[in-house]
């Protein structure tokens, strides 16, 4: 499927790899659906002169490619003569998809690592296929690139509306934040799933809330191919073990009186009741980019890793769109913004995928005695306390007793507020000697508000 020219923000990664004289073949890693292989043949054809693309789970014919050699330059000639192109090392691109359903085609990336170097080769696939893989795994020699679902400034830029957040961030663009909440209230819904993004964008200008319902359906189409991938690979009982827990997770989000307790087990998995009855699920679905799993660390100290325990921590699923879907909450209560309670769960789940895209998944929550902190991330070498508000209450009880405590340099509080004084001169922002930031939560995936003091 075509998805109208989105541009990725992993393509300037893609584009320094390429140019690196000390490059290895790249694994490209991410959930499924989320744009690995169309990104990467819209970045490739642009780049190199000829892409040679094979997919393993189209054609299983290529498996016998691999059978009797893994020497590169063997492969290459193999590979000319099952598609008819002529390949060159110094121009050219192999790209390899599906690469979990062939384990020797996994094992050759060692050997083009060690004795054709400059040979350009890209490989994407199933986490967990990866993972599972019974081949030897090129531990060493390759290079790992991780794809998340779009961000919600790529969201903006398949409309053409990016520069929306520049003008914010510029402090110009005050103009721009009630047409930057309704976008944010679409991207909510949608998620970044490039196929439902697509369709998006073909709406033009969708109002109603009856416009995004074929959206939904496509997400419940996402939703049960991933279904079918854990009955794959599990088979049916554990796929439906699997289904449950996984299904369980929004209504966990919505518990507002847990939030920063440790996962409730009690009831969501029959007959089982403990951490270490379902950690193997837990790691599963983890495994296979599904669920984020934040630690609740009980200190704010450095290194968080050390205040936590491994049965205590938050599941946030890696796309908002699914987490709609899987929740049964209508487009219409988010274009109202009356979803009760679970409208902050909602608006921490953006944050979170936001802030991994951007920074990988060391992410903390902070819970000590009745005070709890959505989120901390080490940043520059200090840890940035993230609160998240549903609505335009600044009122954050928790996130200054955590300051009073820990005396953090910077706090950041996301909400649906747009304060000028933010945006103000930096001279005068140090004057203040300003520890709170308050920014408006559609910029949480913008690494200027996270890195600027």
């Amino acid at each position: 499927m075509l998805y109208f020219g989105m541009e990725r923000d992993f393509y300037s990664k893609l584009d320094q790899w390429a140019a690196s004289d000390k490059r290895k073949p790249l694994i490209l890693r991410g959930a499924r659906q989320v744009g690995k292989t169309y990104g990467v043949l819209q970045w490739a054809q642009k780049k190199y002169s000829k892409v040679v693309y094979l997919n393993f789970e189209k054609d299983r014919k290529l498996h016998l490619i691999f059978e009797e050699t893994l020497s590169p330059q063997k492969l290459i000639a193999k590979i000319e003569n099952y598609s008819s192109l002529k390949i060159d090392p110094e121009q050219d691109l192999i790209f390899f998809d599906e690469i979990q359903l062939c384990g020797t085609a996994l094992n050759s990336l060692k050997y083009f690592n060690e004795d054709l170097p400059n040979m350009a080769v890209l490989a994407a696939g199933s986490l967990l296929g990866l993972v599972l893989n019974s081949e030897p795994f090129p531990v060493g020699k390759v290079q790992f690139l991780e794809i998340y679902p779009l961000s919600f400034r790529e969201f903006l830029k398949a409309q053409g509306k990016d520069h929306y957040l520049d003008e914010v961030l510029s402090g110009q663009g005050e103009y721009l934040h009630d047409q930057l909440i309704e976008k944010l209230k679409h991207y909510l819904i949608i998620g970044g799933a490039p196929e439902v993004i697509a369709h998006y964008v073909t709406l033009r200008n969708p109002k109603s809330h009856s416009d995004f319902l074929p959206l939904r359906k496509k997400q419940e189409d996402l939703i049960n191919s991933y279904m079918a991938d854990m009955a794959k690979h599990c088979g049916k009982i554990n796929s439906m073990n699997l289904e449950r827990f996984w299904r369980n997770i929004p209504e966990q989000l919505a518990r507002r009186k847990e939030k920063t307790s440790r996962f409730v087990f009690k009831d969501v998995l029959p007959s089982k009741n403990k951490y270490s009855q379902m950690s193997d699920v837990i790691d599963w679905l983890d495994t296979a980019g599904l669920i984020y799993r934040i630690q609740i660390a009980n200190q704010g100290l450095s290194p968080l890793t050390a205040f936590t325990k491994e049965s205590f921590f938050k599941l946030y699923l890696f796309d908002t769109g699914i987490l709609n879907a899987l929740s049964g909450l209508s487009p219409a209560e988010i274009i109202n913004y009356d979803f009760g309670t679970f409208k902050g769960y909602l608006l921490e789940n953006f944050v979170l995928q936001s802030l991994i895209a951007l920074y990988g998944k060391k992410l903390y929550s902070w819970s000590e005695g009745t005070a709890d902190v959505d989120f901390i991330r080490e940043i520059n070498g200090i840890n940035v306390p993230i609160e998240v508000k549903a609505g335009i209450n600044l009122k954050s009880k928790s996130l200054q007793q955590y300051i009073a405590k820990y005396k953090p340099k910077r706090a950041v509080r996301l909400s649906l507020e747009y304060k000028k004084e933010t945006f103000g001169k930096r001279e005068a922002v140090s004057q203040r000697r300003q520890v709170v930031f308050d920014f408006p939560v559609y910029l949480c995936g913008e690494r200027k508000i996270w890195e600027e003091t």
